[in-house]
């Protein structure tokens, strides 16, 4: 009896600290307050501010399920390309008294009237709050650009609910469409564990007649089309020791792949990755070149290339140049002074322009031909340095072949210096691009490992990649012994992105047997590459068994697993302590091999319940097994 009572004893005493700890709650009194611009305005959704605030908060390890977000949408007019540098976001602390350790704000592309495939973040940024409540400022830096079209923002505070309690994003009235919400764990129970609009869908209701969020943009508008892969030349030189390297352009000019030519080598190290090794020889043997006579006429160009490990003196190499008739050449050095850089326009109707402090390096240069002015314009990582106005338009037609890293039959570049990232557009970016752009590689999507394991019934696929342009997503093949290829899922992608970013996706429910896995990566224009192909086996259990649920006590939710060792007529379900059935969660035949359950008992009230399962297999063999578990709310 004393071992009874004491068993008792502790289990009145656990429940009882469950029952007392907090957990995150959805509302607070919000700010009204919306802090200054510092910036030129681009957005402006703050002139309706509530006071009310609703979580939108990245919590500690052990409050994962209550993580969320919040979103809002917005225009960028057509024709406009907008550089973001900050967001002012009122908002509020509560059940705490914060401060949040960062924030992170991510950029969605509208899909059919919610946030869609990711367009841009800015993750972990810092942030100002001038009267320590929760009305934030966040910087972005790099700003992101973003080219006309339909968004989402979405605001979310890094703050641990044990310490800093939690932060409310504050409401605002309606403005365009309602704003969205979610709660992929589902712990706070609301029908949103995807996004869904925050009224009518989440029940997420503050105040009657708010449905948006409060914020404002800040930062810098011009003209253009967002940063897009170059559409002449793009080379990376990343073909370490080879001969060859591909031209990323698109659609790109001459041929795919541009010859490396004569004492010029590729290897370490760039800007990103390999470099393109100067030799110091003559231009009419060392060179890079894929056929391209240059066609622009008197339309708008930009040119941008990495440097570095260029000499000191006045010595004179040539960078890259074309249409050797009229003189339309880039140097280094030379007439441009140490460390300078010159372009000749004189020969295609223009005036020269002359870069200083290029070198040593590391340096990006960028020239921008804008034939609105006309004007040339000089950028060195992302500044503009120097501005060249034009007597009349510029007209590069050639009639020989465009030579990077040499001109002519002059001396090319210096030797052992590197050049990377050489990128040729046919159009004018505007200074805000060239900011955005100057320090990230834009290129396809670089897939840099791709996994799969079996757990059960279940695989687990995981993949990785280095970088993306214009990736839509992942499409998931999979093909059994006998059988094609079919699509069991699809993965959004994170658009254009020079930062690593990865996924996964669970195939679940499976036969035991061999499956070989492929990913079809769909660009936004629905052009597509495989990966290569990997191959799991899932095994059968060897023995029926039901698993203890986890979590255990829970609220609401809890996962219930049990294995089969063959195909079986399975019931599983739920009984309160005087034996009366509260749930009927399986009665089905299923498979052979593990399966996983999900009970939310958000309708049923705190108490001790049974779960009981009944499994006939295929070949007569019976299980029962009976478990309990805790619900405390």
């Amino acid at each position: 009896m004393k071992q009874l009572f004491s068993v008792l004893f502790l289990f009145v005493f656990v429940s009882g600290l469950a029952l007392a700890q907090d957990t995150p709650t959805l509302f607070a009194k919000g700010q009204p307050q919306v802090n200054p611009p510092d910036l030129d305005v681009l957005y402006d959704q703050t002139a309706g501010v509530g006071t009310i605030s609703e979580v939108s908060q990245n919590f500690e390890a052990s409050f994962d399920i209550y993580d969320c977000q919040g979103a809002d949408d917005f225009e960028v007019p057509a024709g406009e390309t907008w550089s973001i540098e900050s967001i002012d976001v009122p908002g509020a602390y509560f059940n705490g008294v914060g401060p949040a350790n960062s924030f992170n704000v991510w950029f969605y592309n509208d899909a059919a009237g919610l946030p869609g495939t990711e367009a841009a973040s800015a993750l972990n940024a810092s942030y100002t709050d001038p009267g320590g409540l929760g009305a934030v400022t966040v910087m972005m830096s790099p700003a992101i650009v973003l080219p006309e079209g339909s968004y989402w923002v979405s605001v979310q505070a890094n703050i641990d609910f044990g310490v800093g309690g939690e932060w409310g994003w504050t409401e605002h009235l309606p403005v365009n469409t309602e704003s969205a919400w979610q709660n992929p764990g589902g712990g706070f129970g609301l029908p949103c564990t995807s996004w869904g609009y925050r009224v009518t869908t989440c029940t997420l209701v503050g105040t009657a007649g708010y449905t948006d969020f409060a914020f404002r943009l800040n930062g810098t508008s011009g003209g253009g089309g967002g940063y897009t892969v170059p559409e002449v030349l793009y080379y990376l030189f990343d073909e370490t020791g080879g001969t060859t390297t591909q031209n990323y352009a698109v659609p790109g000019r001459g041929a795919a792949v541009a010859n490396v030519n004569g004492g010029l080598t590729m290897g370490p190290t760039g800007q990103f990755g390999s470099a393109l090794i100067g030799s110091g020889g003559s231009s009419s043997t060392d060179y890079v070149g894929n056929g391209w006579i240059p066609d622009l006429g008197t339309s708008d160009w930009t040119i941008s290339l990495y440097l570095n490990n260029m000499p000191a003196g006045t010595g004179l190499n040539y960078l890259f140049g074309g249409t050797v008739a009229v003189g339309w050449r880039c140097f280094y050095s030379g007439a441009a002074g140490e460390y300078g850089v010159l372009m000749r326009l004189t020969g295609v109707g223009g005036s020269d322009i002359t870069v200083p402090g290029v070198g040593p390096g590391p340096s990006v240069l960028t020239f921008v031909y804008d034939s609105s002015g006309p004007t040339v314009y000089g950028y060195i990582n992302g500044v503009l340095v120097v501005t060249m106005p034009q007597a009349g338009m510029l007209n590069v037609t050639g009639t020989d072949e465009f030579k990077v890293g040499g001109y002519g039959s002059s001396a090319g570049m210096p030797a052992g210096s590197f050049m990377d990232e050489f990128r040729f557009y046919d159009r004018a970016l505007s200074a805000a691009e060239v900011e955005a752009t100057w320090g990230i590689s834009i290129v396809p999507v670089e897939l840099t490992s791709f996994t799969a394991s079996a757990k059960g019934n279940d695989v687990k696929l995981l993949w990785q990649t280095a970088t993306e342009l214009n990736n839509s997503g992942f499409s998931i093949e999979r093909k059994s012994a006998g059988s094609d290829y079919m699509e069991v899922g699809f993965v959004p992608g994170f658009g254009t992105t020079s930062e690593p970013k990865s996924y996964s996706f669970n195939d679940q429910n499976l036969r035991s047997g061999v499956y070989t896995y492929r990913l079809k990566q769909v660009d936004f224009d629905g052009s597509f590459t495989y990966s290569n192909e990997v191959e799991v086996e899932v095994i059968a259990p060897a023995e029926f068994s039901l698993d203890q649920n986890y979590p255990n006590p829970f609220n609401p939710s809890t996962k219930i697993t049990f294995s089969l060792a063959t195909d079986s007529r399975v019931s599983l379900k739920v009984f309160d302590v005087i034996g009366q059935e509260v749930a009927s969660l399986i009665n089905q035949e299923l498979t052979a091999g593990v399966h996983n359950i999900d009970f939310n008992a958000a309708g049923i009230n705190s108490g001790v319940y049974f779960y009981r399962i009944e499994a006939s297999g295929v070949n007569g063999a019976k299980f029962v097994d009976v478990k309990k578990m805790i619900l405390l709310k």
